[in-house]
């Protein structure tokens, strides 16, 4: 079990770890884009995704971008977009929006606020409880 996660430069509380496993786990991000929304992401640094360039793995030019792989997992609902494909213009953007709401949710000494760090936890045990439901009922009915 990890305390702190590292998501590019950016100190996530263990709180905010949904689920882990040896080598993988999955966050509540502070930035949600719809609910449900959760950043997959290996426990170690890796900001090569395979064999890709950086330019295709984040945009080094923007001092906005996180310098690492995660993964986005986003249950859709049908009419959540007008239309479909419009998710597409607002991930383009979130590497933004997460460092804003970032600065917006630490403290001066840059770590999460207890308040912060509180909700976020809350937030991630409804997760779990779903997930561990969710297991139950699969393993239920096989």
């Amino acid at each position: 079990m990890i305390n702190t996660l590292k998501l590019g430069q950016y100190n996530i509380p263990q709180q905010f770890i949904l689920w882990q496993k040896s080598y993988t786990c999955a966050i509540i991000p502070c930035v949600q884009l719809m609910p449900g929304h959760i950043l997959l992401l290996p426990k170690r640094y890796v900001s090569n995704f395979c064999e890709l360039e950086a330019g295709e793995n984040h945009q080094p030019e923007n001092p906005d971008s996180i310098d690492q792989i995660y993964v986005h997992i986003i249950p859709r609902r049908k009419g959540d977009y007008q239309k479909n494909d419009d998710i597409y213009f607002v991930l383009e953007n979130y590497d933004k929006e997460f460092a804003k709401q970032y600065q917006n949710t630490i403290s001066s000494t840059n770590s999460f606020s207890n308040a912060a760090i509180e909700i976020q936890g809350q937030e991630t045990k409804k997760y779990k409880t779903f997930l561990d439901q969710f297991w139950q009922e699969e393993y239920n009915q096989q």
